[in-house]
């Protein structure tokens, strides 16, 4: 995933903000200087559980200073990183709230993106060839209205060209979701909710491979309905 660490080469385990949860080492008297030098590779190392431990004791003893912003980010990208994909949200939420205005803060959205597509795969799934077309897509909804938001807002980002593919696969993945719908809805001959079911996919979702499945369950629809066969193209006008 390109440069989604650049960030954090710059403070790592710098000061955090009050509210992070975890742990706090009571017995380490380390000034926060020292742990700030130390600390320059702690999100690249392969133990992430760690990693967020010591983040989050380092949250609880040092609730204030010049590093806070960064830190959360740090603590985001850990979550994230660990597939902690609730406590990853809740600090993102806090964090946009609190710094709107962040010069980061279309990476924060970036990695909101993340974590809701992460949220919507099941890798066992996944590895077997299981088609999850059916399934209701919230996370990827989710997802979408990040991904969009990122580009209508800060259309200039350094992760604007990411952004843009994860929009196209996402947009493919609800449209099969909605073929899935309508075919289910041709099955049990409601033909009237596939019209509207192919409609929907023809005005949210065009230039999707979808489509190629979509128009024939229209047309047979229509057919069933004795109803004008419209054209894609009448369609889109």
């Amino acid at each position: 995933m390109i440069k989604i660490k650049y960030l954090m080469a710059t403070a790592i385990l710098s000061l955090a903000v009050t509210g992070c949860s975890g742990s706090v080492d009571t017995q380490s008297e380390q000034p926060p200087s020292y742990i700030y030098n130390n600390s320059g590779n702690m999100l690249h190392n392969s133990n992430a559980q760690l990693t967020i431990k010591k983040l989050e004791t380092f949250c609880n003893r040092y609730p204030s200073g010049p590093y806070i912003q960064q830190a959360q980010i740090d603590l985001i990208y850990a979550y994230y990183k660990n597939d902690n994909f609730s406590m990853a949200l809740e600090l993102i939420d806090r964090f946009i709230r609190a710094n709107p205005d962040h010069k980061n803060i279309d990476y924060v959205i970036y990695i909101r993106g993340l974590t809701n597509m992460a949220r919507d795969k099941n890798f066992l799934q996944d590895f077997m060839g299981i088609n999850r077309s059916d399934r209701d897509l919230i996370y990827t909804k989710n997802a979408l209205q990040d991904f969009k938001q990122l580009l209508q807002n800060y259309p200039q980002s350094t992760y604007a060209t990411e952004t843009k593919k994860h929009l196209s696969y996402l947009r493919e993945r609800q449209a099969q979701y909605e073929l899935s719908v309508a075919e289910f809805y041709s099955q049990r001959k409601a033909y009237v909710a596939v019209i509207n079911r192919v409609k929907s996919i023809l005005r949210d979702y065009p230039n999707t491979k979808a489509i190629h499945k979509a128009l024939p369950l229209m047309e047979n629809a229509c057919r069933k309905l004795k109803l004008p066969i419209k054209t894609y193209q009448e369609e889109k006008e």
